[in-house]
């Protein structure tokens, strides 16, 4: 039986990396993305193994379509990447309530619809994993990171209740990811009139990480070799989040 993945912001990015990865291991692919433009290429690309659906994460009545799309269709899910979301850079003060909303409906709410509608076939099925995309912002304080590290840190704790509720047929994780070569990283290059190359500094492995990577990792916590991961917080951030490099100042 062919596998098959549901990826949400499968368009660009991590999203788009991770469809790749999937696409080249030969499973179907449901990539979701509110962005029509870029999904209608996709068939045009890799053919009846990926179909583009149009789906604006935060609207229920779409999650509900969705899901009876995949029961219309028969479609098994074995894995789910949450990984639609958007980043706005800005200190709490001057946050709008604009960008406050949209950050927590489209990353946290979208997580949630997904969740609630895809799970429930997943357990029913007795078999599936969900990787939810936060965050290594989710364990430490930064400038301009406020209100983005408070939706992952709700995508953080939503997963591990997940993991709980939808045991033992549906495994549920994070994966935290740090500098990574993204629009993302291009937007708070340009917000923090610091280039990609001057982020890496700060990486302990000293470059940017590459989508791929994510993707791959993304890739093992829906295989079998992850089986008796579940409710775990997978951090890829070349070490960022483990603090500061010492070895070149002390030791070089």
């Amino acid at each position: 039986m062919t596998k098959r993945i549901l990826i949400t912001g499968a368009t660009a990015g991590i999203g788009r990396a991770t469809l790749e990865k999937f696409y080249q291991e030969g499973f179907h692919i449901l990539a979701c993305d509110i962005n029509v433009e870029e999904g209608s290429k996709l068939s045009n690309i890799y053919g009846a193994q990926v179909d583009f659906i149009e789906l604006d994460v935060t609207n229920e009545n779409k999650w509900k379509s969705l899901q009876r799309y995949i029961h219309d269709k028969d479609f098994q899910i074995d894995v789910l990447f949450n990984n639609a979301g958007i980043f706005v850079m800005n200190d709490i003060a001057t946050t709008t309530e604009k960008e406050y909303q949209a950050m927590f409906d489209i990353n946290v709410k979208g997580s949630f619809l997904a969740l609630k509608y895809i799970a429930p076939i997943m357990y029913k099925q007795e078999n599936g994993s969900i990787i939810n995309a936060s965050s290594n912002a989710t364990f430490f304080g930064a400038k301009g990171l406020g209100i983005y590290g408070a939706t992952k840190g709700a995508i953080r704790t939503l997963t591990k209740n997940a993991a709980m509720e939808f045991a033992p047929y549906v495994r549920v994780n994070s994966i935290h990811p740090g500098y990574i070569q993204t629009q993302m990283i291009e937007y708070a290059a340009q917000k923090s009139n610091k280039t990609p190359q001057d982020q890496a500094k700060y990486v302990p492995l000293k470059r940017l990480g590459r989508p791929e990577e994510i993707a791959s990792l993304v890739y093992y916590l829906g295989s079998e070799e992850a089986s008796y991961i579940t409710g775990s917080e997978m951090v890829i951030d070349g070490g960022v989040s483990s603090g500061q490099s010492i070895w070149e100042e002390e030791h070089c």
